[in-house]
């Protein structure tokens, strides 16, 4: 190679981990974007900049310097005095949109834990608790306009994967289906809505309730589906032949996830199956995107996305005996078991 071609190289090489290093950058605009108003004052059309200044309170010549920024992330256009939102823009709508309550989290309490994953690498701790010195969870207890737009996202999640995990389990016919850690009640409710023969129990913490009983309203499912709440570090009293976790394991360090294994078992019925469905930790087709979830799980929780084996040697601590190990396309890991008999 010339030298030249190697000086050539080496530039290529600095501004892609520039650009790379600049993302927090374009994190924030979008966030604050959602956050001081910007999206929702266009979200109707267009208006002049002088409107939009006046609607968000911030001054027409801060306004202009802001509005390239989002003109370059293709969220707005920019016609002489008139701004407008983007196809793109519009999927921040707070409105119809599910990407405004993930921006201001993924710019506010998100950003704040990233910032300390070189701790959580070295002690194992949730960046989240350390940066912010309160639980994960306590974004539940955030502005009800946030919690609904997370259920939102929550349930375009279910509908995006809904297919490919239910090719993927195998659920006996008339069976009761309790969902533990359900979170809005989007698979469970849909699950029902489709196979009028099962009936479901949806358990989550009690902040999540409202929630819940509201997803199970608009899948019309209230007479099929049970709505219940509680922690699952402590005794269920649950009974169903189906016991569902789905992305809940992966939230929490493996003496917890042990903890709440226990809890389910405690809960089973000798004829009863456990099926865990999570992201698998070792999905090579993408390695980035899947690195990132695991390392999210850490800075968040203090949890990880784990391997099919690991899962397993989680299962049998808690006394359970795997039965079948199914796998989809885009990462998805389901592993199903029995409680384990004593010899």
């Amino acid at each position: 190679m010339s030298e030249s071609n190697s000086s050539d190289a080496a530039a290529a090489a600095a501004g892609r981990v520039s650009a790379g290093l600049h993302g927090f950058m374009m994190t924030q605009i979008l966030a604050t974007s959602v956050e001081v108003g910007v999206i929702d004052a266009i979200s109707g059309g267009s208006c002049s900049i002088s409107e939009l200044s006046a609607s968000t309170g911030i001054s027409e010549k801060m306004m202009r310097r802001f509005l390239p920024a989002l003109q370059g992330l293709e969220v707005v256009r920019v016609e002489g005095q008139r701004v407008a939102l983007t196809e793109l823009g519009a999927t921040l709508r707070s409105d119809v949109g599910t990407l405004a309550g993930l921006a201001r989290l993924l710019g506010n309490e998100h950003y704040a834990a990233w910032a300390k994953l070189g701790t959580s690498l070295r002690t194992g701790e949730s960046g989240f608790r350390v940066a912010l010195e309160r639980d994960p969870w306590s974004v539940l207890d955030a502005s009800p306009d946030q919690v609904d737009s997370l259920s939102r996202l929550s349930r375009r999640s279910t509908d995006f994967f809904f297919d490919e995990i239910t090719h993927l389990i195998d659920l006996p016919a008339r069976s009761r289906i309790a969902d533990i850690g359900c979170g809005d009640g989007s698979f469970l409710a849909k699950l029902v809505a489709q196979h009028a023969e099962l009936r479901g129990i949806a358990f989550d913490q009690m902040s999540l309730l409202p929630i819940i009983r509201r997803t199970v309203h608009e899948y019309g499912v209230e007479a099929a589906c049970a709505v219940r709440g509680g922690s699952f570090f402590e005794p269920l009293s649950i009974s169903a032949d189906v016991f569902i976790l789905k992305s809940v394991l992966h939230d929490w360090d493996d003496e917890s996830a042990v903890t709440i294994l226990h809890r389910v078992r405690e809960s089973m019925g000798g004829a009863s199956r456990l099926v865990v469905i999570e992201f698998s930790g070792e999905h090579k087709d993408d390695l980035l995107g899947a690195a990132m979830r695991d390392l999210n799980m850490l800075v968040l929780f203090g949890g990880a996305d784990r391997s099919a084996t690991e899962y397993t040697d989680l299962l049998v601590t808690a006394g359970f005996k795997v039965v079948r190990e199914a796998r989809g396309s885009s990462g998805i890991l389901v592993v199903e078991a029995e409680v384990a008999t004593l010899p």
